[in-house]
């Protein structure tokens, strides 16, 4: 029989036990089991080891015991300005043998919004029957899954999730030094504008065709600052959970603007920078942070050239922007009636471009992307056709014609 240990983190508001310990026994020993925690710099909108809360543990001696199911452990912050991470029913080290940790950090927001959910569990595959990077060890496991809560086609970027793993630990004084790795891609946009008889102004950006979902195993190796080797890896042969399906949706990106409120793109070639660009608003959710966190996976970019109408479902940028040269609206198209002033936004299309290592999003890695207007806006959505075409002039010039009725010459008497 499978042996799965799975607790779903959902909203990750678990309630706390009352403390009981756990009474130690011969072959436990006396001695409890304590973390100490760190991970790399970030954002605000990124875990970090000043605002990480709450991980999660999964325990297992001599590679058959497994002896610490999904523990929740808590910062507390001490008066005198240190840290330590809590846990109850406290556990104690085996006299004898090893123990592998396993850790999942907790999201910093709550996982759900109007228009999007995500599910998320972390297990512990005793008998590695989950598909692993792992080889001869058992299989920790992340998975993640998206769901469309509203049913508009819209999903909101994934909160930044991270692991750890110490791995041969044995019985000591010192705490089980964790250090976290995030297991997200993240995406910012900024915007530059090089002409100056272009008028641009944004009011939002989604990405079409990004994965929903996918699982994650942790390493069999100690994660360590100075390792980058130690590293899991997502595949996505099978859908996370029963009943669900991966599919390509399309990401909605939370950026400083609204429907009334568009940010305008200057002509004179000044950047604005992703830091202004994505929502800085501080929120009880992880939609409300700005930067994308995204499940990283290879993808197909639009072939704006071969598939105008992207049939194949490639990966894509949309961006809802309003164009004018002057007075005049370039776009979106006007209606008969209508002048530059009245006009709205409306959606242009362009090729999923981030990086220029290739087309693989990596595992903590920010991706910066500056949209650069000028010479070009992107294309129509429906048809591929370019937005901006440049007025091009050819030029015939009617030959003369000799008068045929006097090939010599009109004789002119002086």
């Amino acid at each position: 029989m499978k042996k799965l240990f799975i607790v779903a983190l959902a909203a990750f508001a678990m309630a706390s036990c009352d403390r009981t310990d756990v009474v130690p026994t011969p072959e436990m020993g006396n001695d409890a089991i304590g973390f100490t925690t760190s991970t790399v710099n970030g954002s605000r909108a990124t875990v970090t080891t000043d605002n990480l809360k709450t991980f999660f543990v999964q325990a297992i001696h001599n590679d058959t015991d497994h002896f610490m199911k999904f523990v929740r452990v808590d910062r507390q912050n001490n008066e005198d300005g240190s840290t330590s991470w809590i846990y109850n029913p406290v556990q104690y080290w085996p006299n004898s043998g090893t123990v592998d940790f396993y850790a999942m950090g907790a999201p910093l927001y709550n996982s759900t919004s109007e228009s999007s959910y995500t599910t998320a569990t972390f297990s512990l595959d005793l008998e590695n029957n989950e598909p692993s990077v792992n080889t001869g060890k058992k299989s920790a496991v992340a998975k993640l899954q998206m769901y469309d809560s509203n049913k508009d086609g819209l999903y909101r970027a994934y909160t930044d999730y991270t692991y750890a793993v110490a791995m041969g630990e044995s019985k000591k004084d010192e705490k089980v030094q964790l250090f976290f790795r995030h297991m997200m891609s993240q995406m910012a946009f900024q915007f530059k504008n090089t002409n100056e008889k272009l008028k641009v102004y944004v009011e939002d950006i989604r990405i079409e065709n990004l994965i929903n979902g996918g699982s994650y195993a942790l390493p069999a190796k100690t994660t360590a600052k100075d390792d980058a080797t130690a590293r899991g890896g997502w595949y996505f042969e099978q859908a996370p959970f029963e009943n669900s399906a991966i599919e390509k949706v399309t990401f909605d990106a939370d950026i400083n603007a609204t429907s009334e409120e568009w940010i305008e793109v200057p002509g004179d070639g000044t950047l604005i920078p992703y830091t202004d660009v994505m929502a800085t608003k501080q929120g009880e959710t992880m939609f409300e942070d700005g930067i994308m966190n995204l499940i990283p996976h290879t993808v197909t970019p639009w072939d704006k050239e071969n598939d105008p109408t992207n049939e194949n479902d490639g990966v894509r940028f949309l961006l809802k922007v309003k164009y004018m040269n002057e007075d005049t609206c370039i776009w979106p198209r006007l209606e008969e009636g209508q002048t530059g002033a009245d006009a709205g936004t409306d959606w242009v299309a362009v090729p999923f471009k981030f990086s220029k290592s290739g087309n693989t999003m990596k595992e903590g890695v920010r991706y910066i992307v500056t949209f650069v207007f000028g010479e070009g806006g992107g294309s129509d959505p429906d048809t591929g056709e370019d937005i901006l075409k440049p007025i091009d002039f050819e030029v015939l010039v009617e030959e003369y014609v000799l008068d045929t009725e006097d090939p010599e010459g009109y004789p002119v008497v002086m």
